[in-house]
């Protein structure tokens, strides 16, 4: 299925890229686009830069986004 999640500006995510956050290695989930300011980015490419209010459209299994939400919000602990 797939879910969303909103980057708040506290997020260990927020000015990492996609390929820092590693989240399909990390926890087998896939971002399919992001929604940044009312426009869409479908497939962002890994040097996308992350940004809070980012809107992300994730691909997975709830435990897999549920693991993928911490990692965004907390990082690699």
């Amino acid at each position: 299925p797939v879910a969303t999640h909103q980057l708040a500006a506290s997020d260990w995510a927020i000015g990492r890229t996609i390929a820092d956050v590693n989240l399909r290695a990390a926890t087998g989930v896939s971002v399919l686009a992001v929604r940044r300011e009312g426009r869409a980015w479908p497939s962002p490419p890994p040097d996308f830069p992350l940004k809070a209010e980012d809107v992300l459209y994730l691909l997975g299994d709830d435990t897999d986004v549920l693991l993928a939400r911490d990692r965004l919000t907390h990082g690699g602990r």
